[in-house]
């Protein structure tokens, strides 16, 4: 029988009594400059929906020019 440990509502299949479960998420090489205001809030409204534990960020979010 596989252990499952449970923290909070998150179950963990396979996990030890040690283990600690995250949800997380991986985004790379996202040019948010390329992308309107409208689409950016929809974006990060669908990302906070997925309630990740943490957020990974990779390679380029925008142009030099135009981050902020």
């Amino acid at each position: 029988m596989t252990p499952i440990s449970r923290i909070g509502s998150l179950v963990c299949p396979s996990a030890t009594r040690n283990t600690v479960c995250l949800r997380l998420g991986w985004l790379t090489d996202i040019h948010l400059n390329f992308v309107s205001l409208a689409k950016r809030e929809e974006f990060y409204l669908t990302l906070c929906d997925q309630k990740l534990d943490a957020l990974l960020l990779g390679g380029d979010i925008g142009e030099a020019d135009s981050v902020l």
